[in-house]
Formats: C-alpha cells, structure tokens, sequence
C-alpha cells in the first residue's frame, strides 16, 4: 500500500508540473500575440498616414504698375494741359470729385486707383496719391527713387529719422547763391491712425520768392475797375477765375500766382465805406519797383510817369480811367515797404 500510494503522488505530480508548464507557455503566448497584435496596428497605422508633401512656394505677386505724375516744379501749363497729362497715361478725370482748385483722376489700377493734383492760382502745389496696400509701395520704391533721382531728386533723410514717413526725397536749386529747397516728396507704407496717414505718395512744391528776376517780373491780374466797387463784386470777378479771396480787417485779400508780388492783391476799404478806396500790391524787393520793367508793365496798363517824390516814390497816371499809381522803390523809415498802390482818391492816399 505504502508503495501504491508513493507511486500515486509522484504521477500526481508530474502531472500537475506539466499543467503549470503548459499554462505558462499559454500566459506567454497570449501575450505575444497581444503583443503582436499591437505591433501590427501601430504599423498599418504609420503606413496608413498619408506622406508629408513639401509646402509649395507662394507665388510672387505681380508688380503694381505706377505712373509718375507731372513733377516739374517750372511746370506753367494749364488745367487742359494737366488733363492732356494723365489722358496720355490712360487716365481719366473724375469730374464729381474735380473742381477750380483739385483734380482727380481714375487710374483703373487697384493698388494706386487715383492721383489728385492741388491747385493753388492754377499751379501745382501738391500731388497726393493713395495707395492701398503698404507692399504695393514698397514694391515701386526703387523704381520710383531711380526715377527721381534722374530728375535731380536727392534722398532726404531727416524726415525719415524723425519718424514722420518711410522715404523721402527734396528737390534743390540754386536761388540768388543759397541752395534753397523747392520740392520734396513723402512716402508712407504703413498705416498710422495717430498721425493719420496711410500708405500713399505726396509731392509737394514750394513756389520761391526770391527766385525772381526784376526785369522779367509781370504784374499779377490787378481788376483796376474794381476801385470804386464793392466786396462782392470784386470777389465775384476773382471767383469766376479761380483765385481764392477772404476779407481781413479793411482789406479783400485775393490770392494769386505772383511770387515776385507775394502772390497776393490787396483792396482796401476805408473805415465805414463798402466801396474800395485803393487796390496795393507788395513786391518782394524794393529793385522790382525800381527797375525799367515796372514802368513798361504800367505803359502796357495804360499808364503814363508823371513825377518822382523824395527820391522814393515814383507816380503814375492813366488818363482814361483817372487811376493814380504810387511805387515805392526806396524806404524812407525801416516801416516802408516795397508797395505799389492804385488810387483814384490821391489826396486820401
């Protein structure tokens, strides 16, 4: 018995031994087909994914086109010749938004739609051209500085350094031995809501006094019949003709192109009286009422010398219209000024 027994648990045993070994090969093998499993996931997975494809390069835009503008400071043409201008670049006048003192014109490009001239006597005082992209001004810029740098432009960096714009550029000329500045122009490529500007191109032109010949000088549209006449019929006459005119004190200044006279005509009217007592015009040296050309452009009026006074006055008389005319050609006191004044009431003059 003893024996059976013993023969009994050692079968046992074995058996259970290879049981356990063959529940471990199963553990192992459920793990490495969990395992694999995974693994063959992950792959398909990975080969699934569709391959990155290289970022194709922006296409560069195409560059804006531009049109310079008439910027010849010496530029004396009319309103038809400025039209006759931009016609020729195919643009067109917008005439809702033109009037006596500023022309419009369409361009029919997106980047740079108009250029607006300002008008001031009928001379070009500024040239404005909105644009409307920043980039688009960027892209022009060289080819606008070599342009105007054939023109005689010269880069002008002051402006640039103080933050007032992102170019620009001065035209200079000899005046009387002083190089004096006639011209700039100020470019904006980004937008600036404090100082309220946006990318655009502005020329701007400064008409120079002293760059005035005496014997070439002209005298300016003076409206001798309008001694005698009213405020309003003197504004009606300058109006019809574009000049801009505002009343300050006893005087109806009118604004006209005549650097060598300070661009301006004065019409005077005594305290209490609505009619004008003397048309003054002020020149800008004492030699332009002095010189011989002076008393021709009074001939051409109508005008004939009559006398001299003191040795600073020189007089004038136009018979048909009973004008006196007085010209100041030296100062008496440092209060006098270079004058020419017209008067049909010498006695209150």
């Amino acid at each position: 018995m003893h024996s059976k027994e013993s023969l009994y648990v050692t079968v046992h045993i074995a058996l259970y031994s290879k049981v356990c070994k063959l529940e471990n090969k199963n553990t192992e093998m459920k793990k490495l087909v969990t395992w694999s499993a995974g693994l063959l996931l992950l792959l398909g997975a990975t080969s699934c994914r569709p391959t990155p494809q290289p970022k194709p390069s922006p296409t560069p835009s195409a560059k804006p086109e531009y049109k310079l503008p008439i910027i010849d400071y010496d530029f004396a043409g009319s309103v038809d010749d400025i039209v006759a201008f931009e016609k020729a670049l195919g643009h067109a006048l917008d005439k809702e938004q033109s009037n006596a003192n500023s022309l419009t014109f369409s361009t029919g490009k997106s980047e740079f739609p108009e250029t607006v001239y300002h008008l001031e006597n009928k001379r070009i005082t500024e040239i404005y051209q909105p644009c409307t992209s920043g980039d688009a001004v960027k892209q022009i810029l060289p080819e606008l500085t070599e342009e105007l740098k054939k023109q005689g432009w010269n880069a002008w960096p002051t402006p640039v350094s103080n933050g007032e714009c992102d170019a620009a550029f001065l035209l200079v000329r000899d005046i009387n031995g002083t190089a004096t500045q006639i011209g700039s122009v100020i470019v904006h490529t980004r937008t600036n809501n404090a100082k309220k500007t946006s990318p655009s191109i502005s020329f701007i032109f400064s008409r120079v006094a002293g760059n005035i010949d005496p014997n070439t000088v002209v005298l300016p549209d003076l409206f001798l019949d309008g001694l005698g006449k009213t405020k309003e019929e003197i504004k009606s006459y300058y109006d019809g003709k574009g000049f801009e005119s505002n009343v300050s004190g006893l005087f109806l200044r009118v604004k006209v192109d005549n650097p060598a006279y300070k661009n301006e005509v004065c019409f005077f009217f005594q305290e209490g009286e609505n009619k004008c007592h003397s048309i003054i015009v002020t020149a800008v040296s004492f030699r332009i009422n002095k010189s011989e050309n002076l008393t021709n452009q009074l001939k051409k009026l109508g005008f004939e010398f009559d006398s001299e006074e003191s040795g600073a006055i020189k007089k004038f008389f136009n018979e048909e219209k009973a004008i006196w005319a007085f010209a100041r050609f030296m100062p008496l006191t440092q209060f006098d000024q270079p004058n020419l004044t017209f008067t049909k009431q010498p006695r209150n003059f």
